[in-house]
């Protein structure tokens, strides 16, 4: 993948609340994890559906693999899906892009990653709720999701229900119940 690092530094700058510059140093690194060959394991069973959001307002699949890739030295971008919200026309609301490909663990829930899939909805929703589309997409690829890997309801989480883990994700704004009880 060709990333214009100018243009997805300016935005990780302007949009994203992380703790990062354009130092030498930091280019440096960053340019050499984004030439970086990726290492992927495959993933063999999968038990849970994990639900995630982006806390940013913006972004889609190319942005997060940039940030993914270049700034945490990740192989790709960490989820299998992202839905977006339409915001900034980084991403189309509603749509679902696909992150890393489904036989390939993701890099989304620390000590998890080998049994779960990962979605994430574009958006801060500790700020407000999903839209009515991004909702409308999540319940479908879940009910797809089931049926691919023979799971229910009860096997979607959010990123806070696992151990160790402090933040919201996937916002206050989620609830899963709700959502389990919307299938």
């Amino acid at each position: 993948m060709d990333f214009n690092s100018d243009k997805y530094i300016d935005w990780l700058l302007k949009m994203v609340p992380y703790d990062w510059k354009p130092t030498e140093d930091n280019l440096k690194e960053l340019n050499e994890n984004l030439k970086k060959e990726p290492i992927f394991y495959p993933l063999e069973i999968v038990d849970k559906i994990v639900i995630h959001h982006a806390e940013i307002e913006s972004g889609n699949r190319d942005y997060y693999a940039w940030f993914h890739r270049g700034i945490r030295g990740w192989s790709d971008v960490g989820y299998h899906f992202i839905i977006g919200n339409g915001v900034d026309h980084l991403s189309i609301d509603g749509e679902i892009e696909i992150g890393r490909e489904l036989n390939i663990q993701g890099a989304h829930v620390k000590n998890h990653n080998n049994h779960t899939v990962g979605i994430c909805l574009v958006g801060n929703m500790d700020n407000h709720k999903p839209t009515d589309k991004q909702m409308e997409s999540l319940l479908n690829l879940l009910k797809k999701l089931f049926d691919r890997f023979s799971l229910s309801k009860e096997s979607i989480c959010g990123h806070r229900d696992f151990d160790g883990v402090t933040k919201s994700c996937p916002g206050k704004f989620i609830d899963i119940e709700e959502i389990k009880g919307m299938l």
